[in-house]
């Protein structure tokens, strides 16, 4: 993964870790994925899976419940979103392409 997806992997660590909440690390990962390139296809899959997640978070649960009536287990609240993270990082660790 090149310096880029390294960020993508830092904005991952710095939301797991608690270093900013889940509204933060939607601006930061979306932001970040704007910029990647370089990335093995299985990267991208994983990475592409959970930039979609990310773009379902819901930090309102007001509102998420009003979503979730039109569109049921669409949106994600941060639980959720926790689940999605960190089930990508691990799929991320056991990639071929991860080093370590």
């Amino acid at each position: 993964m090149n310096s880029l997806g390294t960020d993508v992997i830092l904005v991952i660590e710095k939301y797991l870790s608690g270093a900013i909440n889940s509204s933060q690390f939607q601006e930061e990962f979306i932001a970040k994925m704007k910029t990647v390139s370089d990335l093995s296809d299985f990267e991208f899959d994983v990475l592409d899976r959970l930039f979609a997640e990310v773009n379902a978070f819901c930090d309102s649960p007001i509102l998420k419940a009003k979503l979730d009536a039109e569109r049921p287990n669409w949106y994600l609240d941060e639980k959720e979103l926790r689940i999605a993270v960190l089930g990508a990082i691990q799929k991320l660790q056991q990639s071929p392409d991860a080093k370590g």
